[in-house]
């Protein structure tokens, strides 16, 4: 399975120069709005609030892994869920990242590795 953006996905736009104002990238920025969608997680409907760009990223990545965005989430709540009960049985009293936080962590991870072949293939 080929890893990497769905091929309908648009060109990433061109990262801003640090040299760049703030005030120039700004509406971008502002213009990811935050949606709720639910998922059903073992049988059990729960509210997953992110910005669009995680969404439409989620998209990308489960087309390219052959799944709907749904089971992913799944995927990475379960990944969450493991990482809590091995933290608790630690005994770090660590509370379990919240699941939208998980999902926008999880996208960058994806994207970073999506980067980083992208500069082994050119570089």
């Amino acid at each position: 399975m080929t890893i990497g953006p769905s091929p309908a996905r648009r060109a990433a736009p061109d990262v801003p120069s640090p040299d760049v104002p703030f005030t120039e990238t700004a509406p971008r920025i502002t213009a990811a709005r935050v949606r709720k969608r639910s998922i059903s997680i073992a049988g059990h409907a729960t509210s997953v609030s992110l910005e669009d760009p995680f969404w439409e990223a989620l998209r990308d990545i489960a087309a390219a892994r052959g799944c709907s965005v749904a089971d992913l989430v799944r995927r990475v709540d379960a990944a969450r869920a493991a990482e809590a009960s091995e933290s608790e049985g630690a005994g770090s009293g660590v509370p379990p990242v919240n699941l939208s936080s998980a999902l926008r962590v999880f996208v960058l991870d994806v994207v970073w590795g999506w980067a980083r072949m992208d500069t082994t293939r050119t570089g």
